[in-house]
């Protein structure tokens, strides 16, 4: 029995030769009818993906500033500068030419001091102090209620002074007077022939001649020693030979407001009016005084003389 084996196995053996180049490998005998152990080897981790870079924006270089041209540009700005100043300097000379002046502020104040000027003793008689010189002394602008450092108090384009010369309303328009004022008032002599304006705040007066009772003189006397006098000089025609007589005196010929013909000294502090049959004589006498405070109200009495 164990023959037969032996010879099945040597028949086994024996294999067709193999093809050129095949080499058969058998299984060691040391591990023939075992069984293989596979060895396990650790899994090999797997790295995490790794994020793909995000591409950073290009940014781009903003392009280089222009360069000025020095020289001819900084010339050009100087000369538009200059040519902006000129202008704006004539605009503003020619908004300070044309402005209108404004009208000058009344200002309401206390009667002013009287400031006596200094004069050597015997001099001539000299006009008094006129502050706004409108013709008006500032002892005369008490009088009339207008403000001595205003010329035109009333703002009439009229001077004070020239108002109350022609008796209007120094501080009113037209057709105010000086009677609307109650700075004057009217005098009416005692023989009913004339009458005249006056200050208020002056005395009136008059005296009659003994002989015939006839009104010789009439008197307002002013705040002070200085008073205005009208005299009766005579009851005689006044003729051709009685102007030629007062004018060699030296008096100018003229018209009062009143329309009747006058004559006034050299001084204007003495004025003949003939009224008809009469000649008056209108007299602005100073006293002891040597300021010449009334000379526009005398002037006022005599344009406001008239007959009744």
């Amino acid at each position: 029995m164990f023959g037969k084996k032996k010879e099945n196995d040597s028949k086994a053996t024996a294999l067709p030769p193999l093809p050129e180049g095949v080499v058969v490998r058998s299984m060691p005998e040391q591990f023939k009818g075992k069984a293989l152990m596979v060895k396990k080897s650790a899994p090999v981790p797997v790295a995490a993906p790794v994020p793909k870079p995000v591409p950073k924006p290009v940014q781009k270089k903003p392009a280089p500033p222009l360069k000025k041209e020095k020289g001819r540009s900084g010339m050009v700005i100087v000369a538009v500068l200059l040519i902006l100043i000129a202008v704006i300097g004539g605009v503003i000379a020619y908004i300070l030419l044309t402005q209108e002046d404004p009208e000058p502020e009344t200002i309401i104040v206390e009667v002013p001091v009287e400031v006596e000027d200094e004069e050597e003793e015997g001099g001539e008689p000299v006009p008094a102090l006129d502050t706004d010189s409108d013709g008006l002394t500032d002892v005369e602008e008490t009088l009339y209620g207008t403000d001595y450092r205003n010329p035109d108090t009333d703002a009439d384009t009229f001077l004070d002074g020239n108002e109350v010369f022609h008796r209007y309303d120094p501080l009113a328009l037209s057709p105010s007077t000086l009677l609307d004022t109650g700075s004057v008032d009217i005098f009416v002599s005692p023989d009913d022939f004339f009458e005249v304006y006056y200050p208020a705040s002056w005395n009136a007066g008059s005296s009659f001649d003994m002989g015939t009772g006839v009104l010789s003189e009439v008197t307002f006397q002013s705040t002070n020693t200085a008073n205005i006098s009208i005299t009766l000089m005579q009851e005689l025609p006044f003729n051709a030979e009685s102007a030629s007589t007062v004018a060699a005196a030296g008096f100018d010929e003229g018209l009062t407001k009143e329309g009747y013909l006058s004559y006034e000294d050299s001084d204007e502090m003495v004025f003949y009016v003939v009224a008809g049959d009469r000649i008056y004589r209108l007299e602005y006498s100073l006293e002891d005084e040597t300021l010449i405070h009334f000379l526009q109200t005398f002037k006022m009495v005599v344009n406001s003389f008239k007959v009744l």
